[in-house]
C-alpha cells in the first residue's frame, strides 16, 4: 500500500489554501501555516468560491499552526511548499521554513513569485531536493480565510539546480501524480527558469503598473492604449533580458503579437482582476519588488543591458514603498 504523501504549506494564502485543498481532495494530508489569516481559519476553516471547480466550500485543513507556534516543529513532512510572498531583502527567505525541515528526505517546493528565488533555500538546505514550482492561479483573499479563485490552476514544476533534474525524476513524477489527483493541472519541464521568466515578463508590467496606476484594475489598464502600450514595453525589455540570460528565445513567434494577444486576453475576463502587488500596497505590506523588478535588473547589469523602462519603474515603486513602511 502507497503511503499517504503529507503535505506543509507555508504560507496559506490565496496560494496556500487553494492549493491545500485541492491536494487534500486527492488524498494528501495537509498541514497550512497561517500567519495573520491565523485565528479565522483556526476557528472557521478556509471558505474558497472556486469558479474551476464549480463550488463554494467550507475547507478544514488536517492541521492548522500559527506562524507564531512552534509546538509542531518535531512533525516530519514529505514535502514542505513554501507559498509566501518572496521579500530577501526584508528577511531571510528561509527562516520560516528551517524548523519544519527535520529530514533531507524532504522535498521543498517553491511556488513563489520571481527570479533567482531558489539559491538561499539550496544554500541552506544542500541535501533536500528543491522544486522550483511556477504557480499559475487566479486566486485572491478578499478577507482573512475567504478565498475567491477564477479559472486557472496550473503548477509547473522542474528541479534546481537544472543540472540535479536527471536526479530527481522519480520525485518529479510522484508529484506530478499528486496534483494531477487533486484536479491541479500539472507539467513537468526540463527548464523551469524558461517558464520563470515567462511569467516574470508578464509581472514585471503588470504588478508595478497597477501600482503606479493607483490599484488600477487590469483590464480598465488594458483597455486604456497609451498604458497597453507601456506595458508592451515593459515586457520587451524583460523579455530581451531573459533572452540573453538563458540564450535561447523565449516564446515562439512574433513578440509583439504575443504581448498584444495577452494583454487583450484580460479583456475577455468576466470579473475584476488585481494584481497581487496591489493587494499589498493597498495593505501598506511590503511589495515583491526584488524578486520581479529589481533581480531582473540586476541581471540585465551583468549582461551589459540597458533597461530604462525598468530602472525608472523600479525607481519610482521603491520610493511609494519607502512612504509606507519605515
Amino acid at each position: 500500500m502507497i503511503p499517504t504523501p503529507s503535505f506543509l504549506f507555508v504560507g496559506a494564502g490565496a496560494i496556500g489554501a487553494v492549493y491545500a485543498w485541492r491536494l487534500n481532495c486527492g488524498g494528501a494530508t495537509i498541514s497550512v501555516v497561517c500567519r495573520s489569516n491565523y485565528e479565522a481559519v483556526k476557528t472557521s476553516g478556509f471558505r474558497i468560491n472556486s469558479q474551476k471547480f464549480d463550488q463554494i466550500v467550507e475547507y478544514h485543513p488536517d492541521h492548522i499552526l500559527s506562524a507564531k507556534d512552534d509546538s509542531n516543529s518535531d512533525q516530519h513532512y514529505d514535502y514542505v511548499c513554501v507559498c509566501t510572498k518572496a521579500l530577501p531583502n526584508y528577511q531571510d527567505p528561509t527562516a520560516h521554513v528551517k524548523r519544519f525541515i527535520k529530514s533531507e528526505n524532504t522535498v521543498i517546493i517553491l511556488m513563489q513569485n520571481g527570479i533567482g528565488i531558489e539559491e538561499p533555500f539550496k544554500q541552506a538546505f544542500p541535501s533536500n531536493t528543491i522544486i522550483s514550482c511556477v504557480v499559475l492561479l487566479d486566486a485572491t483573499q478578499i478577507e482573512s480565510g475567504v478565498i475567491n479563485h477564477g479559472l486557472l490552476c496550473k503548477s509547473i514544476f522542474g528541479v534546481y539546480p537544472l543540472s540535479e533534474q536527471h536526479m530527481h525524476s522519480t520525485t518529479l513524477e510522484n508529484l506530478h501524480s499528486i496534483f494531477l489527483n487533486g484536479g491541479v493541472e500539472s507539467m513537468i519541464v526540463q527548464d523551469i527558469q524558461l517558464e520563470r521568466w515567462k511569467k516574470v515578463i508578464w509581472n514585471i508590467a503588470i504588478n508595478p503598473l497597477s501600482v503606479l496606476c493607483g490599484g488600477a484594475e487590469m483590464r480598465s489598464m488594458v483597455s486604456d492604449p497609451k498604458v497597453r502600450k507601456l506595458l508592451r514595453d515593459v515586457m520587451t525589455e524583460g523579455n530581451t533580458i531573459a533572452e540573453a540570460y538563458l540564450k535561447k528565445p523565449i516564446f515562439e513567434g512574433p513578440i509583439q503579437e504575443i504581448f498584444e494577444t495577452q494583454l487583450l486576453d484580460v479583456l475577455n475576463r468576466n470579473k475584476p482582476i488585481y494584481a497581487s502587488m496591489v493587494g499589498d500596497f493597498e495593505n501598506k505590506s511590503p511589495m515583491e519588488i526584488q524578486v520581479i523588478v529589481r533581480n531582473p535588473i540586476e541581471v540585465a547589469k551583468s549582461l551589459g543591458i540597458k533597461t530604462p523602462v525598468l530602472d525608472a519603474i523600479y525607481a519610482m515603486l521603491s520610493f511609494i514603498e519607502k512612504q509606507y513602511i519605515s
